[in-house]
């Protein structure tokens, strides 16, 4: 992890040697295209305490490109661990007042890294999803929210979501519009495999 800190903190600095810089860059390259570099970035990204803003943005970068190589129809068992010490982190981290102090950037990139990670084990290898995330807002999605019944309506919205942790509640909407930024907006181009992922994931894996 080290390494991996220091090559991108050369990378970026405008008055490194250039010769070191470009060994600094071809680097971190190799760790973007190796077997199991994103292993490494995974373990840097999730690390306690926090690594450099720097090398945390590049660790995501390494675990999207690992997750957009992965087959449309095939769970790659590497996501499945990805998926499992990504939500940890959010459990862990993102519940608390740490949110507060993650920088917005690394915030929107773990949000998309998580959408596209959705898209690619949705439903097959991530069938839970939507029940994962609204769990840890604690957001009671048991119960039918028809507050026009209520004689109530704001003390009836208010007893569903005072106990809701506002942190994992603006971190889940942000997923969401990650979410639906790769599936329907328009102005985002897609190939056809893109295309076809995404109506696979629409009807909740049906082939067609």
């Amino acid at each position: 992890m080290e390494q991996i800190e220091n090559a991108v903190r050369c990378a970026l600095d405008p008055s490194a040697n250039q010769q070191i810089k470009k060994q600094a860059i071809d680097f971190c390259e190799e760790i973007k295209n190796s077997d199991n570099g994103w292993k490494e970035c995974l373990t840097l990204f999730v690390s306690n305490p926090r690594r450099s803003q720097e090398s945390r943005l590049f660790s995501l970068q390494v675990l999207e490109n690992k997750i957009q190589k992965s087959f449309l129809l095939e769970i790659d068992p590497d996501l499945l661990l990805i998926k499992q010490d990504l939500m940890n982190y959010v459990s862990n981290v993102y519940s608390t007042e740490l949110y507060n102090s993650e920088p917005s950037f690394i915030i929107n990139k773990l949000s998309h890294c998580i959408s596209i990670l959705f898209l690619a084990t949705f439903p097959n290898g991530w069938p839970s999803f939507f029940q994962d995330m609204l769990s840890l807002t604690a957001i009671d999605y048991n119960s039918t929210l028809d507050p026009s019944k209520e004689t109530n309506p704001v003390a009836f919205l208010d007893s569903k979501f005072s106990a809701a942790n506002l942190n994992l509640t603006d971190f889940f909407l942000r997923i969401l519009l990650a979410i639906d930024e790769e599936m329907v907006n328009p102005i985002v181009p897609r190939g056809k495999s893109e295309i076809d992922r995404n109506t696979f994931v629409h009807n909740g894996g049906t082939t067609f």
